[in-house]
């Protein structure tokens, strides 16, 4: 495979065990193979730096997210620590919330408790 890409062993110094997924998530390992998804790949590839868009009073704030892993030519550091940030995932989790409701069945009252990804209008666009 090397040959028909036009790579010579002498050529490699470093092989990092990767699986680009088309189902959006934050990054994560499983047996030494590191999962990233197809978006933050191509942002990584084509050197475009993610955003979070917050609104506050109707202005919209655009602020960049590790811009330092996008910026010059891309490099084997930027992306191992791409793939072992954690940033993402605590994007995610920042917006997980728990609701509480309370049901009447007939004449019983119960009570249910779950976690919701909060709505972003307002908050991150």
């Amino acid at each position: 495979m090397a040959k028909k890409l036009g790579i010579y062993s002498s050529d490699i110094k470093r092989v990092i065990n990767m699986l680009v997924s088309n189902v959006s998530q934050y990054n994560s390992k499983q047996d030494e193979v590191y999962i990233i998804d197809e978006i933050d790949f191509s942002n990584f590839m084509n050197r475009r730096t993610p955003q979070i868009h917050i609104s506050k009073k109707g202005i919209i704030h655009s602020i960049g997210i590790l811009p330092q892993l996008y910026s010059g030519e891309a490099t084997v550091d930027q992306l191992l620590n791409l793939l072992q940030s954690n940033h993402k995932r605590e994007l995610i989790t920042q917006r997980i919330k728990y609701r509480n409701i309370q049901c009447n069945i007939g004449e019983k009252m119960i009570s249910l408790s779950f976690k919701i990804l909060e709505d972003i209008n307002d908050t991150i666009l």
